[in-house]
C-alpha cells in the first residue's frame, strides 16, 4: 500500500497499491477498483469533497506525464469516465489538495512551483516559486478563500504563508506581501503543519521554539556537542484581532461576552409585528370574500354556530365524535401533538451558516498563542471542532511505524493530552471531522476507521476488512511502465539538468525495444542499469524490486575453522 485517504464522511477509504486505485467500505460493502488502466501508474488518490466524495482526484502518468485526473469512486466506466484536470506538465506534480467547495485544487511540482487549478475548466495559475526548496503541507480554509502552505525561507527554516484566492485578502491585506501572499510566521523558527480550525477563527500549527540542549556542558572526555530534543510545541494564530482563545479560562470578560451573545440571540428571536400580521389570502385578480352587507376591508363577524350551514345539509354530526372521545386527527390527552417535539427531545438542527474566514493581516504574527501541550517531538497536526491530533515520536525514532497518535480536547476545563494509539504508520481525518483513518504498523498491519475524539481508539471493533481484496497483475505491462517511470525520475532528479550531455529522450528510445525480451524483474533491472550507465556518473545504482525467491532456496556454504590460542 503506497497511499490511503478517507471519504468526507468516513464511510469509505481509498487505497493505492501497485499503481492502482481501490475504494473499500469502512464497515460493509464491496471493494471497488476505481481505475483499470493497465501499464499506468496512479501515484496518489484522494476524495473530492463535492457531492460527498462521489469522485476521486488521482495523480497519474496516463498522459505520459504525471497529471491530475478525476474519476468516479464507484468504478463505473472507470477508464472512459476519467477526466484530465491539469495539463502541460514538464516535471513531476505533487500533493493535489482539493478546496472544500471542490472547485479548485492546489498543487506543486519538482520545479518548486506552487499552482492552483480550477477543476471545471483546467485553468491553472502560478502562485509562487520557491527559492530554496519545494513547497509542502498545503491546506485550505473552510470557505475555500485562503490557502496555507509551508515554504523554506532563505535561511532554510520552514515558514508558513497564506495566499488569498481573491488576490488581496482581508483587512490589512497587502501590508506584507504582494499578490495576496502573507507570511503568517517568522523565519526565525521552524514552523510547519498548518491547519485552519473548522470555525475559521484560528490557524493551528507546529513550531520548534523550545530550544534547550540536553548537554549541559561542552567539556568532558567525549567533548559533546549541544543536542536538542523536544523542540516542538502546538501554537495557534488568531486570524481576527481580539478573538478569545478556546483554551483561556473563564473570567469576568468572558462572562460579559457570553451575556452579550445571549442578548443578541434574544433580539434575533423577538417576533416582528409587521411580518407576523396576517393578511387575507387571495389569488391574483381575486377579490376578498365579503358577507352580505359587508364592506370591503371589514372583518367578517364570527357566527355563533359554525356548523349552522352544514346542519342544513344534514352532515353536521355525521363524523362528530362522542363527548369523551378525541376528535378526528386530534391527539389523545397523553399524546403529544403531531410535529411537536417532546419535552425531552432536542429540536431539529438548523442548517449551519457557511463559515466566512476573515483575516486581519496587520499584526498577524504577533497574535500567536501557545496551546496547553507540553513540548515534544511532534509531526502532522490535524484539527476538528473538538480536538487536536498530532503524531509524537521518541528521540531519533521518527520513522514509519514509530509514531504515537496523541490528542487533546479543545476546552478550557483541565485540557489533557491523551494517547489515541501507539505504533501508527499513517492517520487521516475525514472532511467532516468525525472519523479518523488509522494505519497501524506491523506486526498487526491493520487499517481502522474510528471516532475522531481525544480518547483511546477502539481498533478491534473498527478494523476494515480487506480479506477479500485481490488483484490480477500483468508483469510485462508493469515493467514497461516502470521503465518509463525510472527514465522520468532520472530526468527530474539528476543533479545536472544537461544529463551529462546525453540526449535523454533518445536514450529512452534506445533501450525500450529490450522490454519485449525481458522475462523477469531482474531482467528489468539489467535494462535499467544499461540506461542509467549512459549518464557516466559515480554512486549511481540499480537495486531492489519485486524479486521472486524460492521457498527451498539453499544459502551459500562457507569454509570455516575452529581456532585456538597457540601457547
Amino acid at each position: 500500500i503506497s497511499g490511503l485517504d478517507i471519504s468526507p464522511d468516513g464511510d469509505r477509504m481509498v487505497i493505492v497499491a501497485r499503481g492502482r486505485v481501490f475504494v473499500a467500505p469502512a464497515k460493509q460493502g464491496r471493494i471497488v477498483e476505481a481505475t483499470r488502466d493497465q501499464g499506468v501508474r496512479h501515484r496518489t488518490a484522494t476524495f473530492m469533497p463535492s457531492a460527498g466524495g462521489k469522485d476521486l482526484l488521482v495523480s497519474s502518468d496516463r498522459s505520459g506525464e504525471v497529471e491530475f485526473w478525476t474519476t468516479p469512486a464507484n468504478g463505473v466506466n472507470a477508464s472512459a469516465a476519467m477526466k484530465q484536470v491539469t495539463g502541460s506538465a514538464k516535471v513531476l506534480r505533487w500533493e493535489a489538495v482539493p478546496s472544500p467547495d471542490g472547485t479548485m485544487i492546489a498543487h506543486h511540482d519538482k520545479n518548486q512551483q506552487l499552482w492552483i487549478t480550477t477543476v471545471a475548466d483546467g485553468a491553472t495559475k502560478l502562485i509562487a516559486t520557491g527559492k530554496v526548496d519545494a513547497f509542502g503541507e498545503l491546506t485550505w480554509s473552510p470557505d475555500s478563500k485562503w490557502l496555507a502552505y509551508v515554504e523554506q525561507a532563505e535561511n532554510f527554516n520552514r515558514q508558513i504563508k497564506l495566499y488569498s484566492v481573491a488576490g488581496a485578502g482581508g483587512a490589512g491585506a497587502g501590508a506584507e506581501g504582494a499578490g495576496g501572499i502573507t507570511a503568517a510566521t517568522t523565519d526565525r523558527y521552524e514552523s510547519f503543519s498548518p491547519r485552519f480550525s473548522p470555525d475559521g477563527k484560528w490557524l493551528y500549527f507546529l513550531s520548534d521554539r523550545t530550544i534547550s540542549s540536553t548537554t549541559s556542558s561542552p567539556w568532558g572526555p567525549m567533548a559533546p556537542q549541544p543536542y536538542f530534543t523536544d523542540k516542538t510545541r502546538v501554537y495557534q494564530l488568531a486570524l481576527k484581532a481580539g478573538t478569545r482563545s478556546p483554551w483561556q479560562p473563564r473570567d469576568e470578560v468572558f462572562a460579559a461576552e457570553e451575556a452579550k451573545k445571549k442578548d443578541e440571540k434574544k433580539d434575533e428571536k423577538k417576533p416582528d409585528p409587521a411580518k407576523d400580521e396576517k393578511k387575507p389570502e387571495t389569488s391574483p385578480g381575486q377579490k376578498p370574500e365579503t358577507s352580505p352587507g359587508q364592506k370591503p376591508g371589514e372583518s367578517q363577524p364570527a357566527t355563533s354556530d359554525p356548523t349552522k350551514d352544514a346542519t342544513k345539509n344534514g352532515d353536521a354530526k355525521k363524523d362528530e365524535p362522542k363527548k369523551d372521545e378525541p376528535k378526528k386527527d386530534e391527539p389523545k390527552k397523553d399524546e403529544p401533538k403531531k410535529d411537536e417535539p417532546k419535552k425531552d427531545e432536542p429540536k431539529k438542527d438548523e442548517p449551519k451558516k457557511p463559515v466566512e474566514v476573515i483575516i486581519d493581516l496587520d499584526g498577524l504574527q504577533a497574535r500567536i498563542i501557545e496551546a496547553p501541550v507540553p513540548a515534544g517531538n511532534y509531526t502532522r497536526l490535524l484539527v476538528n471542532d473538538k480536538a487536536l491530533f498530532f503524531g509524537s515520536y521518541g528521540d531519533g525514532e521518527d520513522g514509519p511505524g514509530n509514531l504515537t497518535l496523541k490528542a487533546i480536547a479543545i476546552t478550557n476545563e483541565k485540557p489533557e493530552v491523551k494517547t489515541v494509539l501507539a505504533g501508527v504508520r499513517l492517520y487521516e481525518l475525514s472532511a467532516d471531522g468525525k472519523k479518523l483513518l488509522i494505519h497501524k504498523a506491523a506486526p498487526s498491519d491493520t487499517i481502522a476507521v474510528v471516532d475522531a475524539a481525544a480518547a483511546p481508539a477502539e481498533l478491534d471493533k473498527n478494523t476494515v476488512d480487506l480479506s477479500g481484496w485481490s488483484m490480477s497483475v500483468v508483469p510485462g505491462q508493469e515493467w514497461r511502465q516502470m521503465y518509463v517511470d525510472a527514465w522520468r525520475l532520472l530526468r527530474d532528479y539528476f543533479y545536472a539538468t544537461n544529463m551529462h550531455g546525453a540526449d535523454w529522450p533518445k536514450v529512452r528510445d534506445k533501450y525500450a525495444p529490450l522490454l519485449e525480451r525481458i522475462r523477469s524483474r531482474s531482467d528489468l533491472s539489467d535494462v535499467l542499469a544499461q540506461m542509467t550507465a549512459e549518464l557516466s556518473t559515480l554512486h549511481h545504482f540499480v537495486y531492489g524490486g519485486d524479486l521472486r525467491a524460492s521457498a527451498d532456496r539453499a544459502t551459500l556454504g562457507h569454509l570455516g575453522a575452529d581456532l585456538s590460542r597457540d601457547e
